[in-house]
């Protein structure tokens, strides 16, 4: 006769299966479990293991693959995904978590981000934002990012030196070149006086010489000067 799982057959009958042991339909015998029973006819493991009829013990899920603790049984990673032996998750990539609800790979919510392989998301630091594919934080002008491991969280925004050089020497080329503009315009003014001065020096130096009217014998010479002298010559 065949029996139901979790007995097997003893002197013409059915006898269930002793504590701690299992059996499959039809078997003549039961088979200890290295834990305990999960079912009549399967044995509870531990870790990423499940029970295996064909060995008759608890064997790790292979790489790629996950135990399904619903089920207890492997199950393949979805694809973009992989796993070690005997994982009882799979490894995601940078910017996701393994969502043990769904047994799936979730993208990190807003404002937190995850290496590959996290179980969980860390929130960027206070006053920083997650970067387009959730990997690193930006942090505000003036400071930089410090990655922690994922025990201690996402890291730390702390003050940049280097964009600190970079602001001062920015400030510095800005003050030379207003300087170097002002001294432009000083000498562009200056110019420009020196040449009204110029203009102003040619006129007095060079008279413009008048013909004044003859009489008699006498001839009138008339010259332009600054102070609009007149000289008269006789002949």
């Amino acid at each position: 006769c065949s029996c139901p799982e979790g007995m097997f057959w003893k002197a013409d009958s059915c006898l269930p299966c002793p504590q701690d042991t299992v059996s499959e339909q039809g078997a003549n015998e039961c088979v200890p479990c290295p834990s305990s029973v999960r079912t009549p006819s399967q044995c509870s493991c531990t870790g990423g293991a499940v029970w295996n009829w064909q060995n008759k013990q608890c064997i790790s899920c292979s790489p790629g693959t996950y135990k399904n603790s619903l089920t207890e049984t492997c199950v393949t990673c979805p694809a973009g995904s992989t796993s070690l032996t005997g994982s009882q998750y799979c490894l995601c990539g940078a910017g996701t978590f393994w969502n043990t609800s769904q047994n799936y790979c979730s993208v990190c919510p807003a404002g937190s981000i995850s290496d590959s392989g996290a179980l969980k998301c860390q929130h960027c630091p206070l006053g920083s934002l997650e970067n387009s594919n959730q990997t690193s934080c930006r942090c505000s002008w003036g400071q930089k990012w410090t990655r922690f491991s994922t025990v201690t969280g996402a890291g730390s925004c702390t003050r940049d030196e280097n964009t600190a050089i970079i602001a001062l020497l920015a400030l510095l080329v800005v003050l030379l070149l207003i300087i170097s503009l002002c001294l432009s315009a000083l000498l562009v003014i200056k110019c420009r006086r020196d040449d009204e001065c110029q203009a102003k020096r040619t006129t007095s130096t060079n008279p413009i010489p008048l013909e004044a009217p003859k009489y008699g014998g006498m001839a009138m010479v008339m010259e332009s000067t600054e102070s609009d002298r007149i000289s008269l010559i006789r002949e």
